[in-house]
């Protein structure tokens, strides 16, 4: 199996009338970044809030999508299709060993894609024999990580690209 291949399965969504809709993973192009983009700040507007203040809120979503952010999406992204949309993200670094950007569309959150995606992103990490991945979880997404078999309790400072800092905990996981 090719890390480029679409792999298939059911996969549960509320947001569908059927129960069972059509699923699929692919590589992300920077076409998809658009979605990508929006689906991150509808997932850390949903999600972080209860953790972050709301001046982290403002500078982790405010703005336009960056053209750096299209261009590393396209060469590190994957998403995730229920009915041919976009409905989950997530990013893998091969050079770094490093998992980023797992968001979930909220309309579809708590429906195991968030977890599948992590599941295919360590399958190809697998793939290309990496033994262990690093994540900087936000403090909303520790125990989701935990639950995925990631380990790490100390909290650091995540420095964004855009210019803040934020709260977050590193995190490894032996494959």
């Amino acid at each position: 199996m090719t890390k480029e291949r679409i792999l298939t399965c059911q996969a549960k969504t509320h947001s569908l009338n059927a129960p069972h809709e059509q699923s699929s993973i692919r590589k992300a192009t920077v076409d998809d970044a658009v979605v990508a983009y929006r689906i991150r700040n509808d997932a850390i507007l949903h999600q972080c809030v209860s953790v972050y203040d709301s001046q982290d809120m403002e500078q982790w979503t405010c703005g336009e999508l960056d053209p750096r952010f299209a261009g590393e999406f396209a060469h590190h992204g994957y998403v995730l299709l229920v009915n041919n949309a976009i409905v989950a993200v997530g990013m893998l670094d091969i050079k770094q060993a490093q998992v980023d950007a797992i968001f979930v569309d909220p309309k579809v959150m708590r429906l195991g894609l968030g977890q599948r995606m992590l599941g295919y992103i360590e399958a190809l990490a697998k793939q290309h024999n990496l033994t262990q991945l690093s994540l900087q979880a936000t403090l909303n997404a520790v125990a989701f990580y935990r639950k995925c078999g990631f380990v790490g309790d100390k909290q650091s400072v995540y420095q964004s690209p855009r210019g803040f800092n934020l709260a977050c905990v590193p995190m490894l996981k032996n494959l």
